[in-house]
């Protein structure tokens, strides 16, 4: 068995991120993760570049395929090892994920202002539950990990980092038999996980605003 340490809610320039996919790689390699989901908004893309990125420099951090999806519900993560079509409909996108072996979590569901699923989340066949964001609050990240005991779901804990700074200050420590993505997603379903909480430093939040206000003056991306 290994211990995976793995930010999996990642942002890139392919949505409302600030950096490149081979940027946030080879940070998160030097800050000591060992994989990453790459998981723009509605695409695929970002992660598709940076798999390819890793394989092909025969890097040891593993990307795992991933997006955040703007469903009927609210944002809905979906983790895979290649990209998928993904419907609007979250029972369509459920069924369509578990298909194709990936594996769907509700991301922040209790932060409402950022599109959480909220108490739908009681209504759908999830494979965990994003108990901890570290752009939500307290009390959001509370109900969401007060849902996953209820429901008897693993819980996540990531940064959804959208600039560089963010990356990995919350993480999980999953067990899983290789570092493959098959392997560290049925880890992730059979629980085999442990959500590491953080916040970023006040300075990080600093970067992060003026990125966020200076994408929107841009035009780079409307949430």
């Amino acid at each position: 068995m290994e211990i995976i340490r793995a930010d999996l809610h990642i942002h890139t320039t392919y949505s409302d991120g600030r950096n490149s996919p081979k940027e946030v790689i080879y940070h998160a390699m030097n800050i000591g993760l060992n994989a990453i989901a790459i998981t723009d908004h509605d695409t695929f893309q970002g992660a598709v570049v940076g798999n390819r990125i890793a394989k092909s420099s025969k890097l040891e951090l593993v990307v795992i395929i991933g997006i955040e999806v703007r469903t009927d519900k609210g944002d809905v993560l979906v983790y895979c090892d290649h990209p998928i079509d993904v419907p609007r409909n979250v029972d369509m996108l459920i069924d369509k994920a578990r298909a194709e072996n990936c594996i769907v979590v509700p991301a922040h569901p209790y932060d409402l202002r950022r599109f959480g699923v909220g108490d739908e989340i009681f209504n759908y066949r999830w494979d965990a539950i994003e108990v901890f964001n570290a752009s939500s609050s307290s009390r959001a990240n509370k109900k969401a990990l007060r849902a996953a005991k209820i429901l008897g779901l693993p819980g996540l804990a990531n940064s959804d980092a959208h600039i560089l700074d963010f990356i990995g200050v919350a993480y999980n420590e999953i067990q899983a038999s290789s570092n493959s993505i098959d392997d560290i997603l049925e880890a992730v379903r059979k629980g085999k996980v442990k959500p590491i909480a953080g916040r970023p430093s006040i300075s990080s939040y600093a970067k992060y605003a003026y990125w966020s206000i200076a994408r929107r003056v841009k035009g780079i991306w409307e949430e």
